[in-house]
């Protein structure tokens, strides 16, 4: 999967790297400041479950940092 994130990040003008493991990690806050759009792709590993092939599921993110609340609404396919 690793060269299909590379050319999603690549197409749409983002960034593709390894976290933790990569050097930009150390800058990742500064690197995500000088975008204008604030948009990201999270990658994570998780259980496969076949039941969820062919569905889009639902993501509510909520942030709680040093006296900053930031919410955000999105989902996933999963394929």
């Amino acid at each position: 999967m690793t060269s299909v994130y590379k050319e999603i990040a690549f197409s749409t003008g983002g960034l593709y790297f390894r976290v933790p493991g990569s050097v930009e990690e150390r800058n990742l806050y500064d690197i995500l400041k000088t975008h204008l759009d604030k948009r990201y792709i999270l990658s994570f590993k998780s259980v496969i479950n076949p039941e969820f092939s062919g569905k889009y599921i639902d993501l509510k993110v909520d942030v709680n940092y040093r006296d900053v609340v930031g919410k955000s609404e999105g989902g996933y396919f999963v394929p």
